[in-house]
């Protein structure tokens, strides 16, 4: 599947508090199913209605927003736009929380053009990035998503080693209550068959 997107660095401003965002153009209609933002939404709505913005947490407690509240949008060598904060997202990711912006298509004219292709599950990403280069004219930027977000595949890195760490946490405290148990039994048979000893009794 490809959309169309836009993509251009912004200022966003709200009062006197300014930050830096990458700001995303998405054809919302599009895209449904296809981000994650929509599903990590702490409060609004995604996009919902022309001037919107949708921020992340990081971003909107740096500018003192929340829902509702208006922000200005500045791109370089234009005039600054408003919009109204329509949702805030949390997606655990500090680089997308703090940096990433988005409004619809049609509201960023004369940004970068994108285009976005989502591939089906198990499908060769790499192979894929070098077919499409093929067919884009020379000086086009082919990027997989792990080149576009290197602080999401450190954080799915670091997930994993959490991961296998409590694993193995919990493997090694399995390990030691099944051998506690193997020797508190081997210990109450070692003293049964030494009282049975005492008593005369023998094998047989």
């Amino acid at each position: 599947r490809v959309l169309p997107r836009a993509h251009s660095a912004a200022t966003l401003i709200a009062g006197a508090s300014q930050a830096g965002a990458d700001v995303y153009g998405v054809a919302v209609e599009l895209e449904s199913g296809q981000t994650v933002v929509a599903d990590k939404l702490l409060a609004g709505t995604y996009l919902t209605g022309p001037g919107e913005i949708v921020l992340g947490q990081a971003a909107a407690e740096a500018l003192g927003v929340s829902v509702g509240d208006e922000v200005a949008l500045q791109l370089q060598g234009t005039a600054s736009v408003r919009f109204r904060v329509g949702g805030v997202f949390q997606t655990g990711v500090d680089a997308m929380d703090r940096y990433m912006a988005f409004v619809r298509l049609e509201a960023l004219p004369g940004a970068r053009s994108e285009l976005a292709v989502f591939l089906p599950a198990g499908k060769d990403a790499a192979g894929a990035v070098d077919a499409i280069r093929e067919l884009l004219p020379a000086g086009a930027a082919v990027e997989t998503w792990r080149e576009s977000l290197p602080e999401l595949v450190q954080l799915i890195s670091l997930n994993h080693v959490s991961m296998n760490v409590v694993l193995a946490l919990v493997l090694l405290i399995l390990a030691f209550g099944v051998a506690n148990t193997i020797f508190n039994i081997v210990n109450e048979r070692t003293h049964e068959f030494g009282v049975l000893r005492a008593v005369g009794m023998t094998g047989g």
